[in-house]
């Protein structure tokens, strides 16, 4: 059985009640319990209850609604341990658009959304569609880690190489701005621990290695027009997933780039 944890604002109280139902069939058949801040009894410590509970969850669905981005504590707390957590791989985060809110560029953006195509529940003609459009999503990731014996984070934390093809030669790009690209990269994505693979000769082609969501993140970036051409400061031509294509008159660069350091930890 997975444990799902509400991220919600009290104002969209309504929205998690009626999700609730839609997902009690999933809990009466064992697949799912569920737990939010209501569940608190009297006398609790309710800051240690929600931490508690959201460490232990397998699920975080965050109700997104102008609300819950205003909410202190919804964006600056639960969703930032949220997001820590699905990062690091201990517990997978669902954004569920309850209203119309621009959240193309908050924390989550990179992640996959409910309802399909992240088309708020709300503007929805039949809401009950809505509800059981999200209910099925939950329902797929659920089933699809179960059935696999792992968790709901394995299945979705993937590790693979990707690359970005930079216009412009080689030449144009001495060390200094290529530990600026990376720099801006690690500050887009989040991901701290990035650095260049390799480097293709005959144009300017950086390979990564990094989970599929540091991937996500750069690619849905790119899909907006010149929106992370302006974040890293050049020209990119494309964002793939996989080893680029070689050919012969640009082979791999025979000797390794001189690997730029991540920044120490902080503890």
């Amino acid at each position: 059985m997975k444990k799902l944890f509400y991220s919600y604002s009290h104002a969209d109280s309504v929205y998690r009640d009626e999700l609730n139902k839609h997902l009690s069939i999933m809990k009466r058949s064992g697949l799912i319990s569920s737990w939010h801040d209501r569940c608190i009894l009297a006398g609790d410590d309710w800051v240690g209850q929600i931490d508690n509970n959201m460490q232990s969850s397998d699920l975080v669905l965050l109700l997104v609604s102008a609300d819950f981005l205003a909410s202190d504590y919804c964006y600056d707390v639960e969703m930032k341990t949220a997001l820590n957590s699905h990062n690091k791989g201990s517990s997978r985060v669902i954004p569920v658009i309850l209203r119309p809110v621009d959240w193309r560029y908050a924390p989550f953006a990179h992640i996959q959304a409910l309802p399909s195509d992240g088309k708020p529940i709300s503007t929805w003609k039949d809401r009950d569609a809505a509800f059981n459009d999200v209910a099925r999503g939950i329902r797929m990731a659920v089933e699809s880690a179960t059935s696999g014996g792992e968790s709901l984070a394995a299945s979705v934390v993937t590790t693979g190489e990707w690359y970005i093809k930079i216009e412009g030669s080689l030449a144009d790009f001495d060390k200094a701005r290529l530990d600026d690209i990376v720099a801006r990269l690690r500050s887009l994505s989040g991901n701290v621990q990035l650095t260049i693979k390799d480097v293709l000769q005959g144009s300017v082609i950086l390979t990564f290695e990094s989970s599929i969501m540091t991937f996500d993140l750069v690619h849905q970036l790119h899909n907006r027009q010149e929106t992370l051409a302006l974040k890293l400061g050049c020209i990119v031509e494309e964002v793939g997933w996989g080893i680029p294509p070689v050919s012969e008159n640009r082979p791999l660069r025979t000797s390794q780039p001189e690997e730029i350091p991540p920044p120490p930890n902080k503890t």
